[in-house]
């Protein structure tokens, strides 16, 4: 009798353990796929329900640029591109020129003048020369400008109050000297996760005077 049952017994535990080694074995694997899938979307910025994260200023590499004839340095993403430089202005944009990109980016212009600018007399050159962007409405455009420095140098802001084609404009004006400097900051809303307004804000914020 005792004989039977080892034989009915034995069979069952070899059978139960090779079910428990699969089962485990499967979790194993399927955790590992999961942490490889993982690293890989991390790599890639893609999420896991496969929309694209936004770009992160930790994430990019950065190169110098210097123009001595503007006077002017600053350092933007690899992964941007200069679309042109002149001896008056210099422009880089976020998406290659050469593939069809649009002006999302930076553009600085430089615009000389017979005497050096005090605050006061600055101020007055923007009012005559700087502030119909947008909808032309100078007062209002005065108005909304407010105060910052760049580079150690006074400067002023201001916004448009639309977009057209998803173009969002910033501007910033700042002197150095006989110079002003218009700056446009071009932000594509329509592709929220480039993070162009972060990024452009960095190259402002680290923009030096020559």
């Amino acid at each position: 009798m005792s004989k039977i049952i080892i034989v009915f017994i034995v069979p069952f535990i070899i059978l139960a353990g090779f079910v428990f080694i699969t089962k485990n074995k499967l979790t194993v694997d399927t955790k590992k796929d999961l942490e490889i899938t993982e690293q890989l979307m991390q790599k890639s910025n893609v999420s896991s329900d496969g929309s694209v994260t936004s770009t992160t200023i930790e994430n990019l590499q950065w190169q110098d640029y210097q123009n001595k004839v503007l006077g002017i340095q600053f350092r933007f993403p690899t992964t941007w591109f200069l679309a042109y430089e002149t001896d008056k202005e210099v422009g880089i944009v976020s998406t290659d020129p050469k593939n069809g990109g649009n002006l999302a980016g930076l553009r600085i212009e430089v615009k000389y003048y017979p005497n050096e600018f005090t605050e006061i007399t600055f101020l007055e050159k923007l009012d005559q020369e700087y502030l119909g962007y947008c909808s032309g409405d100078i007062e209002l455009n005065k108005t909304n400008l407010k105060t910052l420095s760049i580079g150690n140098h006074s400067a002023r802001t201001g916004d448009c109050d639309a977009a057209p084609e998803n173009l969002w404009d910033h501007y910033y004006f700042v002197y150095n000297e006989n110079k002003i400097y218009k700056i446009t900051a071009t932000e594509d809303i329509g592709f929220p996760e480039r993070n162009e307004k972060v990024i452009l804000t960095s190259i402002i914020s680290n923009l030096k005077f020559l």
